[in-house]
């Protein structure tokens, strides 16, 4: 556990982590703390590619999913909060007054299926593909990065914003 967390850090050392970021790490006590990490850092997780997906699989394998984080699968996703890495085929419904947030990496593809007045923030980066069907009140937002691309359907409000950039401002 110790010389996982000296790895993180030497990394995201390497990386240029900012100093909250690093703190919060080194003061994780295990795994579980060093994945809230991951989510709270995000942004700068997905904009670094650090760490590597092939990294979270050997390290973090077995609770990735409990936190909503996916790696080269198929996956069904109801209104949750999630990562895809990797190449995953995802599925999303979304419906009632729900909430999620959808982060959409590498060569991932994700189908959402939004309904009643449910909301859905997606970011999607590199070759990321997001497909919507957004019905009744439900509201869609979709930002692309990079190669990203996104198509939209349907009655709800679904909004496509291209950032033109490669990946977040850190």
């Amino acid at each position: 556990m110790v010389f996982l967390k000296e790895e993180l850090l030497a990394g995201a050392g390497l990386v240029q982590g900012c100093a909250d970021g690093m703190a919060q790490l080194a003061a994780a006590g295990d795994k579980e703390e060093m994945l809230q990490c991951y989510w709270d850092r995000i942004d700068f997780c997905l904009a670094k590619n650090f760490p590597t997906k092939e990294y979270l699989k050997v390290h973090f394998d077995g609770m990735l999913h409990e936190r909503g984080i996916y790696i080269d699968e198929r996956v069904e996703i109801a209104g949750e909060n999630a990562v895809l890495l990797g190449a995953c085929e995802a599925e999303c419904g979304v419906e009632k007054y729900a909430v999620s947030r959808l982060y959409v990496k590498h060569d991932s593809r994700v189908v959402i299926r939004a309904r009643d007045h449910a909301f859905v923030m997606v970011d999607a980066l590199d070759d990321a593909a997001v497909e919507v069907h957004c019905e009744g009140e439900s509201k869609v937002v979709v930002n692309l990065y990079a190669r990203a691309t996104a198509v939209a359907d349907g009655d709800g409000y679904a909004k496509v914003v291209h950032k033109n950039k490669e990946t977040y401002d850190l």
